[in-house]
């Protein structure tokens, strides 16, 4: 078992080595492709102007879910499942522009971009407008979260919020309504913990 896997890793290796060399001289590539293009490299007529009118929608402020709901409306079916982190690796693959990342997946190994590998289905300036877009829009991670398990679970009797708990001296102490703690009365009138 160890030498027949050892085999199919070499052939893998073997076979991406070859896809790099003809990407490198300008011939098509069979590879896993995003949904604009087949497996062989060629644009996928159907689906490649709703690319595009992603990344146009992205860039004038429309967000990544509701480009996703107008895609599924579409009536296309390739694009019925689609969904907001789906767009959202749209939005960073560079497939779009006609360039194959190779080894990004790979942290031992450092990528390479080998340009014009595809038909770019959007032009360079748009996906360079999309990518600023993402970088100005861009929210860093919550702080902390709670590591009690009651919290999300314990609603306000009064508005319905989730309660939060306090600590005193590094320990939980007591529960109180999130939108009371917020805004005080003018959010919720349960002041009680």
């Amino acid at each position: 078992a160890y030498g027949y896997s050892k085999q199919l890793s070499e052939r893998t290796k073997a076979s991406y080595s070859i896809r790099l060399e003809q990407a490198k001289e300008g011939m098509k590539v069979k590879r896993n492709t995003p949904i604009w293009l087949h497996s062989d490299g060629r644009l996928n007529d159907d689906v490649a102007p709703f690319i595009k009118q992603a990344f146009e929608l992205y860039v004038s402020g429309v967000g990544k879910t509701a480009i996703a709901n107008r895609l599924r409306a579409s009536g296309v079916p390739e694009l019925a499942t689609c969904s907001g982190p789906t767009v959202e690796a749209w939005l960073r693959n560079q497939a779009a522009i006609g360039n194959w990342e190779y080894g990004k997946d790979d942290p031992d190994k450092p990528s390479q971009v080998i340009r014009g590998v595809y038909p770019p289905v959007i032009s360079n300036e748009l996906f360079l407008q999309a990518q600023q877009r993402k970088i100005a829009v861009a929210t860093k991670p919550r702080e902390r979260t709670s590591k009690n398990f009651l919290v999300g679970i314990v609603k306000c009797g009064v508005c319905g919020a989730n309660l939060i708990i306090h600590n005193k001296e590094g320990k939980p102490n007591n529960m109180r309504c999130l939108t009371h703690h917020r805004l005080k009365d003018a959010g919720c009138t349960n002041k009680e913990t």
